[in-house]
């Protein structure tokens, strides 16, 4: 076999490849299957959800890391849910999974534990999304100021104390319990699905 027909089946092979991950990608845009079902979740996860809604039986747990991508892009999925006037919202949770070894994700996660102590969980977790490319660089203090956080001093000590380190180990530990070691990761009831779902996809998986 000489060098140019090499050269030409190698492009052929890349373009058949790349032509069954398109495929990959638009069916599994439309066709979610579970890696597993979760069958005492919830003895497992008593933290209370972000968004409650007491009269939906629906509950999704969100595992996330504040440096990782696909995350943010989950999170904006979720955002089309919550703003959805047209379905009755599920209950929603977030627990913190930061990599190993993310000590910027670690951080950012007890900051967002401090701006919970003053009611201000869910504008701050936003806020660090947005910054996501910034952590370890920018102050979180300095976020704080921008989402209304009024405490500067508490909630500076808070992070430096690291006050909340049990609070993120623990969550830490829950995920490991139930076998969750990459992020995104969401529990839909009780299945456990990995990567970035549709807001559309979520609806259909809820029957909503």
């Amino acid at each position: 076999m000489n060098k140019f027909t090499t050269i030409f089946l190698a492009i052929v092979a890349i373009i058949v490849l790349s032509v069954a991950i398109t495929k990959y990608n638009k069916t599994s845009s439309k066709v979610a299957l579970p890696l597993k079902e979760i069958n005492n979740w919830e003895s497992i996860i008593k933290k209370t959800p972000e968004y409650q809604n007491q009269d939906s039986k629906n509950s999704l747990i969100i595992f996330f890391d504040y440096e990782c991508p696909y995350c943010i892009e989950l999170d904006n999925e979720l955002k089309k849910l919550i703003e959805n006037p047209n379905i009755n919202l599920p209950n929603l949770t977030y627990y913190h999974r930061p990599l190993p070894g993310a000590k910027n994700s670690f951080t950012a996660s007890l900051a967002a534990e401090c701006a919970r102590d003053q009611g201000l969980f869910l504008e701050y977790h936003k806020e660090l999304y947005v910054n996501s490319f910034r952590l370890g660089k920018i102050k979180y203090s300095d976020l704080a100021e921008k989402t209304g956080i009024n405490d500067l001093k508490s909630f500076n000590n808070c992070i430096e104390e690291k006050t909340k380190i049990s609070v993120i180990n623990n969550q830490v530990r829950i995920s490991d319990s139930l076998g969750i070691m990459a992020v995104p990761s969401i529990i839909i009831n009780g299945d456990l699905y990995e990567g970035v779902l549709s807001s559309d996809l979520i609806i259909k998986l809820l029957n909503l």
